[in-house]
């Protein structure tokens, strides 16, 4: 994978990581609750970003299968 400067290692990479790997093994309901559990001792702002990466992830999937509707893997 080619890596771009000043990007690779940024904190908004390793927050799309985090969030895309909790897609990806969490449902929804264990979602909210990862966020309830986050609120405990991260910061309103933080909770804020990881909130924002959640839909632009979630709205790139959904765009993503439109394209795809016949396939299956």
């Amino acid at each position: 994978m080619e890596e771009i400067e000043g990007y690779t290692y940024s904190e908004d990479w390793k927050n799309r990581c985090l969030v895309r790997q909790q897609l990806i093994n969490l449902t929804d309901k264990e979602i909210g609750d990862w966020l309830i559990e986050m609120e405990k001792d991260r910061s309103c702002e933080y909770i804020s970003k990881i909130k924002k990466l959640l839909n632009e992830e979630w709205i790139f999937i959904t765009k993503a299968m439109k394209k795809r509707k016949g396939f299956r893997p």
